[in-house]
């Protein structure tokens, strides 16, 4: 979207978990809210879909479209490396089906899982 002449995209392509943004703004207590659950395949309810609006897009959105897969399963690698974040995410898959799913009740319950994934967090969190 262009706003007063300047371009701007959804933080969910062009940096979806900031967390090095947060290193870089001199940040050391971390604590990354992430809705990727840990082992289901990152990106792959998107590819054929990323790849055909990509064509439709201004050619750098597109290319965050297209290598969007890449840099989450990157995002995982270092979020596993990285043993001093502190990770608030899913422990298993999400019930919605897909960023566009609509239907009230998976959307309640995905909620619902986030609330309670949150509670678990806070049961153990000690701030540094």
């Amino acid at each position: 979207i262009r706003i007063n002449g300047t371009a701007y995209v959804d933080g969910a392509l062009s940096d979806p978990v900031p967390f090095q943004k947060a290193r870089e703004d001199g940040y050391e207590d971390i604590v990354v809210v992430y809705n990727g659950p840990i082992g289901v395949p990152v990106g792959d309810k998107y590819d054929t879909f990323s790849s055909i609006l990509a064509f439709f897009l201004p050619h750098q959105v597109g290319n965050l479209l297209k290598t969007r897969k890449d840099r989450l399963q990157e995002i995982e690698r270092r979020l596993e490396a990285e043993k001093e974040l502190k990770i608030i995410r899913p422990k298993k898959e999400l019930p919605l089906k897909s960023i566009l799913d609509s239907d009230k009740g998976r959307m309640n319950a995905t909620y619902d899982m986030g609330i309670a994934d949150a509670k678990e967090f806070l049961k153990t969190y000690h701030p540094s």
